[in-house]
């Protein structure tokens, strides 16, 4: 499942709340299966209840109970007290300021300074740093006195008090060593495949093909699991350098699944795909950018 709601919150908030962005793919407990029925049923003096049990944890263990990429956060003004965790494979950036006060959100332009433009609150060394290709430290963002969450990390604040702790970690294997391409490659896709079983919902999945071969790879491994696919690639007709759709073709052909193909070249001609009236939360819409 899915949540879509932009988490926004601070210290000076008159109520109690609990929010969550991104994908959850399963529970690993009952009382966090318990936790999601009552979310989804809007149940919020049950969620509160499960959530204050929590917190008298001090490892925050519970929260590897969700399995998921995803940002959630707690508030509870009674106790003035409160959680924000992001999830190991989170990819999405949990913006946070300490000064005046502690406030966060998903969208770094909700808790800039009011009343000055976000241009001029841009860190201009980390934005320069973005730009020639290196991404910056995973806490740092492109706005001064704006930090972020790095995954697996947890923030936890009472009263005057916060503390950061990374409760989440990449589990290390042991090396494969002397073991063929063959071996390396099916060991792959075993991972690949218990990992599809274990977190597909049921739907249709769309897969964006760039032509290269890890976006094939997954499209092969969903079709290999029976999930229904379809392949959606950006088509660059007229400009050979940057076309491969017939890369795409091939592929989808070979797999016999649905591409559906997306005609850029128009756009890239008259330049559409650049318009100075978008409203970017951040100032490098790139990978790279935080």
């Amino acid at each position: 499942m899915r949540f879509y709601q932009t988490i926004y919150g601070s210290v000076n908030d008159s109520q109690t709340s609990i929010q969550l962005q991104g994908w959850i793919w399963k529970a690993r407990s009952v009382s966090m299966k318990k936790f999601l029925d009552d979310l989804l049923n809007n149940n919020s003096d049950s969620v509160q209840d499960l959530f204050e049990s929590w917190m008298e944890n001090p490892t925050y263990s519970f929260l590897k109970d969700l399995d998921g990429a995803f940002i959630l956060s707690y508030w509870n003004k009674d106790k003035r007290e409160g959680l924000i965790y992001k999830s190991l494979l989170c990819k999405s950036s949990l913006y946070y300021k300490t000064e005046p006060l502690l406030s966060w959100s998903t969208n770094p332009l909700l808790i800039l300074k009011n009343g000055i433009s976000p241009v001029l609150q841009v860190d201009k060394q980390n934005l320069l740093i973005t730009c020639l290709g290196d991404p910056i430290p995973h806490n740092l963002s492109h706005f001064r006195g704006v930090y972020r969450l790095p995954a697996g990390h947890v923030i936890h604040f009472k009263n005057e008090g916060l503390e950061i702790e990374q409760v989440d970690f990449i589990q290390s294997q042991p090396l494969l060593r002397n073991k063929s391409y063959d071996y390396l490659a099916q060991t792959a896709k075993e991972i690949m495949i218990q990992t599809v079983k274990e977190r597909w919902n049921g739907e249709k999945i769309g897969v964006i093909l760039s032509g290269g071969l890890d976006s094939c790879v997954a499209l092969a491994c969903f079709d290999e699991c029976k999930v229904p696919v379809v392949g959606f690639h950006w088509t660059f007709d007229g400009i050979p350098a940057a076309d491969e759709s017939n890369y795409a073709r091939l592929v989808t052909d070979h797999l016999k699944v649905p591409l559906k193909e997306i005609k850029t070249s128009s756009t890239v001609e008259d330049g559409t795909y650049l318009n100075h009236y978008w409203n970017l939360p951040v100032p490098y819409a790139h990978s790279l950018a935080p």
